[in-house]
């Protein structure tokens, strides 16, 4: 199970002049650093109650959606203060966290925080420091790992797309195939899936035609029924045949039948012929949905 993430963003020399929530009141056009962590975090969509702003000012911690006044900048830190600020901080995480179920996110000055992160190192707590290269490379640090993030996220939407279309065609029947094709055809080179799709679609069209000739034959064997079976034996005869094989269960009945009405058993002959062209076109589209949920579940 992924451990629960906390994070500590640094504050930034940009200030409001009114009470603001944190998240805002520390964004400016020259703070391309925090802004672009607080743009990482958004990205993301880190839960808020778990990220804090901590500044050297009386040592606060804000919740990221915690009104801060203006204060003046904090001259940088001697090794005693960034020692206490460090306790202060460790404490304020021991107080509301199992330190033993959470991953600490620096999102923070290596140099300002370094007792902070010996802390953690001699406690043996979890914590990841991003963006550990100069102040003037970190918002560029950020842009990358904020590609990476839209990255992960559109490869993990893509995922959940194809367990989605796995689920939709359990039974594997040419409406399933239809439905797939209407809902996702434009979206096959996301899934590395465009020539099953353009297989499905021409199977789909085959089997619609083969469809359209069977009821169409089906029609003309029943006229013809209609018009020549007076006392039904053929339709008796015709109810128990459901393929084209099924005519020849009782051979001498069939001869009889095919002398006395050879016209009309013609007929049904041809409509069960085309009754087993149709379910071989049914056969290709599963046989082309099973290979399309391999293929999405191995891609």
């Amino acid at each position: 199970m992924a451990k629960q993430r906390v994070a500590l963003i640094t504050e930034s020399t940009a200030r409001k002049p009114e009470p603001t929530p944190a998240y805002l009141f520390y964004q400016g056009s020259y703070n391309k650093w925090v802004n672009s962590i607080i743009q990482f975090m958004d990205e993301r969509e880190f839960p808020r109650n778990d990220a804090y702003f901590v500044s050297y000012n009386d040592y606060h911690i804000y919740g990221y959606e915690d009104l801060v006044d203006f204060y003046e900048k904090a001259p940088n830190p001697n090794s005693k203060e960034r020692k206490e600020f460090a306790n202060i901080i460790i404490q304020f995480l021991e107080e509301r966290y199992n330190m033993g179920e959470v991953v600490i996110e620096l999102h923070l000055s290596k140099l300002k925080f370094d007792k902070l992160i010996e802390q953690f190192q001699s406690k043996g707590y979890e914590y990841r420091l991003y963006a550990d290269v100069p102040l003037g490379e970190k918002p560029k640090a950020y842009e990358k790992l904020i590609m990476e993030e839209k990255e992960y996220r559109r490869l993990r939407d893509v995922k959940r797309e194809k367990y989605n279309i796995i689920h939709l065609i359990p039974n594997k029947t040419p409406d399933e195939a239809k439905n797939i094709l209407d809902q996702f055809k434009t979206k096959a080179h996301l899934y590395g899936v465009e020539d099953i799709f353009e297989e499905l679609k021409l199977a789909l069209k085959d089997y619609w035609q083969a469809k359209k000739a069977s009821v169409k034959a089906k029609e003309e064997a029943i006229r013809f029924i209609e018009k020549e079976d007076y006392d039904g034996e053929l339709e008796d005869f015709v109810q128990s045949k459901k393929i084209f094989s099924d005519l020849f269960q009782d051979i001498p009945l069939f001869e009889s039948l095919n002398q006395k009405y050879g016209k009309t058993m013609a007929k049904i002959e041809r409509y069960l012929m085309k009754t087993e062209y149709l379910i071989q076109k049914e056969y290709k589209i599963r046989a082309s949905l099973l290979r399309l949920q391999i293929v999405l579940i191995k891609g």
